[in-house]
């Protein structure tokens, strides 16, 4: 060691290393320091003082996901202090055997069986912009979430869970989920789209919707059935600050069934849109005071339901059959013969529009009848 009357500054000749792991394992960061003795080494998380690490190594036991950040050290003597480079331990999760985790990349599967039990993992679980083609998956998902609010605006928990960009294109088979926050088909994020054709959801859980989506997320269902047997059949939330519209289409001939009554519910600030074409399905569309609802009728779909504050848009083939008092902001491709709409059965029921929007113009604020009964009103 260098003479006490002419101390050298402390040096870290060697830098502690980024760590990739998982939560459990054993693990150790580690400088080699020079300079005049005595050195004392202090370890730092995420800039705060780790206490009684202050040693050259930083031995880290059975590492929790709260331990994964930023670690940097110093090293001070009399004479000065140096301190090492920031590096990084990222904890990669654990998945279950069984379940599907990809980010980025094309990957296709035949007749396989995807399932999970843990908690806030989705069995299949794809992102990064990565293309995921699956044909006659079995896919199951058991425990409920830790974080419903997480699992209704970004799908935490779903059986298959689609974001990023990515792309899930799912054929046949059957995804069934039976626990708190546990939703079927979940796509959020701009660009992101779920694809399931002649293929069967079915969730047993109040919480847990057939389909999600938020964000900007696009959920296609062509053929085969949707049953939320305790749920709304759809929900659409959104995660804060987003404003980008989900999108959810039913298509060729899908089934569709729901405990509750409620086709699709849109909560917390989200906007979205429905889809129907070829179908006939019942069930109520819903947006709370934050949210936009809207719902299309192609292709001589026939909806039985109600609208509670949103838009309904029919084509020429196409009816809607009113359960119960509804309330419209625009309504788009009434046919209108005299003082009658043609098109829309009321069954005695009064369904109120928003005359001063510019999308009932060809309305003119009048009142008209409907089939069955029931009255067509501005407000």
């Amino acid at each position: 060691s260098p003479l006490v009357d002419n101390p050298l500054p402390p040096a870290i000749l060697t830098q502690p290393t980024p760590l990739f792991t998982t939560v459990g394992q054993n693990v150790f960061l580690a400088v080699v320091v020079t300079g005049s003795v005595p050195i004392t080494v202090q370890w730092y998380h995420n800039g705060a003082a780790i206490g009684g690490a202050s040693n050259d190594t930083l031995f880290i036991p059975s590492i929790a996901e709260s331990d994964s950040g930023k670690y940097f050290a110093t090293a001070t003597n009399k004479a000065g202090a140096d301190t090492s480079d920031t590096v990084t331990i990222t904890l990669k999760p654990v998945v279950s055997p069984t379940a599907w985790r990809q980010n980025g990349g094309a990957a296709i599967s035949l007749e396989r069986r995807y399932a999970s039990a843990v908690q806030d993992e989705s069995a299949i679980h794809v992102s990064g912009a990565g293309l995921l083609t699956a044909n006659i998956p079995v896919i199951t998902k058991s425990v409920g979430s830790s974080d419903l609010a997480a699992s209704r605006a970004v799908g935490v928990n779903a059986a298959v869970r689609s974001d990023g960009g990515s792309r899930i294109y799912l054929t046949g088979g059957s995804i069934h989920s039976d626990s708190a926050g546990a939703t079927g088909l979940f796509a959020t994020g701009t660009g992101t789209r779920l694809t399931l054709t002649n293929g069967s959801v079915t969730t047993t859980d109040a919480t847990s919707p057939a389909i999600g989506a938020s964000n900007g997320g696009s959920v296609e269902i062509t053929g085969g059935s949707l049953a939320a047997s305790a749920s709304a059949a759809i929900w659409i939330a959104a995660q804060s600050g987003s404003d980008a519209a989900a999108t959810v289409s039913i298509t060729g001939g899908t089934t569709v069934t729901t405990g509750t009554g409620v086709l699709m519910s849109v909560t917390s600030g989200a906007k979205a849109t429905l889809t129907l074409g070829g179908v006939s399905l019942t069930g109520n569309v819903s947006a709370d005071a934050t949210s936009t609802a809207a719902i299309s009728l192609t292709n001589t779909t026939s909806w039985t339901g109600t609208m509670n504050t949103g838009a309904v848009t029919l084509d020429a083939g196409s009816t809607w059959t009113v359960s119960g008092a509804s309330l419209v902001t625009v309504l788009s491709g009434a046919v209108i013969s005299g003082t009658a709409i043609t098109n829309i059965i009321g069954n005695g029921n009064t369904v109120s529009y928003d005359s001063a929007l510019a999308g009932n113009a060809v309305l003119a604020g009048k009142t008209f009848t409907l089939v069955s009964g029931g009255t067509l009103v501005p407000r």
